[in-house]
């Protein structure tokens, strides 16, 4: 598919104080590769540190990003698809935000495609926007529900979550396809 096609449409990237840094910059590397234009989204109208985690383990504080909106002012009609690294400190940060579930529900109730890594998937059932049984387990790379994406896994995805986020925004769900081998294991993932 041609990247053309989302040329200038943008990405909301959901963010706070301690998230997956590798994870943010994998999703966005993905989309800007796809022609999007990535936004940063956070709590408040402040400098968000994102951690540093090396071969998904612990390690240190990363970089620091300047939000282009807040969590209040951001209106999801401006955005055709959300993306929410993990970080536990940033999930755990989120959840305490105002706005939250507004805010996700405007993606979640249009069908606009929702990217989660990790524990990012807690923010939507904690809200009450998706069943926890509903929800792929830990063995899956890649997982779809719909227009939910769960990741989970330190792999890099990049490729999968191109062609994933390709068939969904052109509304093909019928693509099945096997991810690069993880470990010594293939496995599977279903665009919805």
């Amino acid at each position: 598919m041609s990247t053309k096609h989302f040329k200038g449409q943008k990405a909301a990237i959901l963010v706070e104080n301690g998230f997956c840094e590798r994870e943010f910059i994998q999703s966005q590397e993905a989309l800007t590769s796809l022609g999007f234009l990535c936004r940063i989204i956070s709590s408040q109208d402040k400098i968000v540190n994102a951690w540093n985690e090396l071969g998904g383990k612990s390690s240190d504080w990363g970089g620091q990003y300047a939000p282009n909106e807040t969590i209040n002012t951001a209106q999801p009609s401006n955005y055709e698809i959300l993306v929410i690294p993990g970080g536990k400190r940033s999930i755990e940060k989120l959840k305490l935000c105002n706005g939250l579930k507004s805010f996700l529900s405007g993606f979640v109730n249009t069908r606009k495609p929702v990217l989660l890594y990790n524990a990012a998937h807690d923010l939507l059932t904690d809200a009450g926007l998706m069943d926890s049984d509903k929800i792929p387990g830990v063995p899956a790379v890649m997982a779809t529900n719909g227009n939910i994406i769960s990741i989970f896994s330190y792999a890099d995805c990049s490729d999968a979550i191109c062609n994933t986020i390709c068939k969904i925004m052109s509304a093909d769900r019928a693509c099945q396809k096997q991810p690069e081998s993880v470990g010594t294991e293939k496995r599977p993932y279903k665009a919805a």
